[in-house]
């Protein structure tokens, strides 16, 4: 069943390991490309040639203890008509994950600045009604100045916000994702499975229905790495686990 894909092992190798396709969108592409193969045959190429779909993830990602650590990821999502200017203007998702159990909250900006960052992070935290005690952030230029392995340098606002929030800043290894326990990319999760195909009259609309997409989509699928449902865990695991959040929001300052 294979023979078709042989020539282009490189070329799916790149799609799934470099790229962080889906193979649904690899199966999709190679249709494109005039190669007949089945989704089940794909998968199986897949598994033994690459160990795709294998327990790697699941393994060390399994010893995350509740409210341990969150991830933040921010990324564009599509065009959306802003009242302000009149125009459509693209919108960001800031996408906050409790690394343990895999629930989230989306935050949706027209801006990816600080005060975007430290706003969609307050929502999280009161959405969550609590605080990790560590933060991933991948290598983000509004909060992390100079990324560096051992000593990155980070934004002075961002600092004191973490200290207010009694939280720590972990900022992800540039090119290495599997080297702080990262989840797997959820900008490409909520930009397929909430953004694609929708019609929002503006950031507000979308917001409203970003929220309830995370308690009721995305919080109710069983989970493709940890097979369990993430608000499911949240509420019964991670929740108490959490620090207690303060009642004040955080100020942000301009230097």
């Amino acid at each position: 069943a294979a023979a078709p894909l042989a020539p282009h092992r490189e070329l799916i190798s790149d799609w799934l390991e470099k790229d962080g396709l889906t193979l649904t969108k690899a199966h999709i592409k190679l249709g494109r490309m005039g190669v007949a193969i089945n989704y089940s045959a794909l998968y199986r190429y897949a598994r033994e040639e690459f160990g795709f779909g294998g327990p790697k993830v699941t393994v060390r990602m399994a010893d995350t203890a509740p409210g341990e650590v969150a991830q933040v990821d921010f990324g564009q999502m599509g065009l959306v008509f802003d009242p302000e200017t009149g125009r459509r203007r693209i919108l960001h998702a800031l996408v906050v994950t409790l690394v343990m159990s895999r629930h989230q909250y989306v935050y949706l900006t027209h801006r990816q600045d600080l005060e975007a960052l430290i706003n969609g992070i307050e929502e999280a935290w009161e959405a969550f009604g609590g605080v990790t005690r560590r933060l991933i952030i991948d290598n983000m230029k509004a909060a992390v100045i100079k990324s560096d392995r051992y000593e990155p340098v980070l934004n002075r606002t961002f600092q004191e916000y973490s200290q207010h929030r009694g939280f720590i800043i972990d900022p992800a290894v540039a090119g290495h994702p599997e080297g702080k326990g990262t989840v797997e990319n959820q900008i490409k999760y909520v930009q397929s499975n909430f953004f694609a195909g929708e019609e929002f009259s503006d950031r507000e609309h979308a917001q409203r229905e970003a929220i309830k997409w995370c308690r009721t989509t995305a919080g109710l699928r069983l989970h493709g790495t940890t097979r369990k449902r993430p608000l499911v865990v949240f509420e019964e695991e991670e929740q108490k686990a959490l620090l207690q959040l303060s009642s004040e929001r955080f100020d942000v300052p301009a230097w």
